[in-house]
């Protein structure tokens, strides 16, 4: 009987949590736009590839210049920074579905 997960099982479970997330987020973006859903869904896009682009290339100037601590450090800031926006937009109830 195992007794923790093994590595592949964890990578299992990271991807399938990043797919889950990928199905999700699309259809919160067209569930909260009060108007111009299409817009909004194209905005999504933009920023998720944006971010995609950008998340891949400052790790890599991180491991150039300082190795594995320059990669942990430039996606620990990236979490901070995500985080932070996650609290400043939902703390004022910016973000929900509408009921409308």
């Amino acid at each position: 009987m195992r007794t923790c997960l093994g590595a592949g099982d964890r990578v299992d479970a990271a991807v399938g949590g990043m797919f889950t997330a990928q199905l999700i987020a699309p259809a919160f973006v067209n569930a909260t736009a009060r108007q111009a859903k299409g817009g909004a869904g194209a905005l999504y896009l933009t920023f998720y590839y944006i971010g995609a682009t950008i998340g891949s290339l400052l790790p890599g100037y991180g491991w150039q210049a300082w190795g594995w601590t320059g990669v942990v450090a430039i996606c620990s800031i990236a979490l901070l920074i995500a985080l932070l926006a996650d609290w400043a937009l939902c703390r004022e109830g910016h973000v929900g579905p509408t009921t409308d």
